[in-house]
């Protein structure tokens, strides 16, 4: 242990019938309990029986443990050198690699679909470098006593070591590589955003508008192919944000039935076709209401912000996701360049 850190171990020892313990001696058994803090003024790695004895509160243990202080520390450490390489972006020494350019793009598009579904911004699409390591309890130790210092330590060795920490391509190869996914993403967010008319919105609308209902089946109005249909569905197959259709499984058997002879068989139906959905009678959800409200929204960001028309604003935002693409396959080297 170190000045700062102090372990405590138990004696596995039972008493006699008076409940008399003997001294410990040579030879007996003593178990592992946690350790104490004394900059921190906590205890760690501690099991039930110590937390009812120093009065510790149950749910406190999982989070004070040694595998939680490694992930904690893990967690700082990576933060720290993603905050480096975006204040930095020399530091990256790196292109990439041309097998990552054919999922380069879908990869982008899955990330800004899967923000704007969490409601996140286009600074929440940052990118974390890939750090794997096992700390071992000095290091542990030494973040509990001076966590800064702990961690510029560890960040100093990424870098200084980065093969270390490669896996199938260079670190600095990873690290361009997903730069330029970030910036393709946050390209391909802002198209979303300022497209009002964008399937994503509608979606989201869908799902929201059938959960804030609590509704268990709904009854769904569509015009699909040029042909309208009015069925019950169950509530949660219009609750899923990560599909671009909706399966017609979740009809009622008479519906499905109309559904596949009106359609076909193979038919779904998406976000686009529905055009309104009423639960008991009520309507909680009418696309072309939604579509002016978004309309009227994105209207009044763009006066907020002093922009360009609507449209300029959509088409700036797609001119630059390409071209930000365009970019990430010029950056490649060709085969046989050597990349640093």
């Amino acid at each position: 242990m170190t000045d700062d850190i102090v372990a405590f171990y138990s004696l596995d020892k039972y008493g006699d019938k008076d409940g008399n313990f003997s001294p410990p001696k040579v030879g007996d058994n003593m178990e592992y309990q946690g350790f104490y803090s004394k900059t921190t003024d906590k205890l760690y790695d501690t099991d039930y029986s110590i937390s009812n004895l120093f009065g510790i509160d149950s749910s406190d243990l999982e989070k004070n443990s040694f595998k939680a202080l490694e992930k904690e520390l893990t967690i700082k450490v990576i933060d720290s050198i993603s905050e480096h390489i975006h204040k930095n972006p020399s530091l990256v020494q790196g292109a990439i690699p041309e097998r990552e350019l054919d999922t380069m793009d879908l990869r982008a598009d899955r990330w800004a679909e899967e923000a704007f579904f969490k409601g996140e911004t286009s600074e929440d699409i940052v990118y974390y470098p890939s750090y794997e390591t096992d700390f071992d309890q000095t290091e542990i130790f030494d973040y509990l006593v001076a966590p800064e210092k702990t961690i510029a330590t560890k960040v100093d060795h990424f870098f200084e070591f980065p093969d270390n920490h490669s896996s199938f391509y260079s670190i600095h190869d990873q690290m361009a590589t997903g730069l330029a996914k970030e910036e393709l993403a946050r390209g391909k967010f802002k198209e979303i955003i300022n497209d009002p008319g964008h399937p994503f919105h509608k979606r989201r609308d869908i799902a929201e508008a059938v959960e804030a209902s609590g509704a268990k089946s709904v009854k769904v109005n569509i015009d699909k192919d040029g042909k309208s249909f009015t069925f019950t569905t169950e509530a949660g197959y219009l609750e899923c944000k990560n599909s671009n259709y909706y399966s017609s499984y979740g009809l009622t058997a008479k519906d499905r039935t109309k559904f596949y002879n009106l359609y076909s068989r193979q038919a779904d139906y998406s976000e686009s076709d529905v055009v309104s959905i009423s639960y008991r009678g009520k309507e909680i959800y009418n696309r072309e209401e939604m579509q002016a409200k978004r309309e009227a929204s994105a209207k009044d960001l763009v006066k907020e912000q002093g922009a360009g028309s609507l449209a300029e604003v959509g088409a700036e935002a797609k001119q630059a996701s390409q071209e930000l693409a365009s970019d990430s396959v010029q950056s490649v080297p060709a085969k046989g360049d050597q990349v640093l």
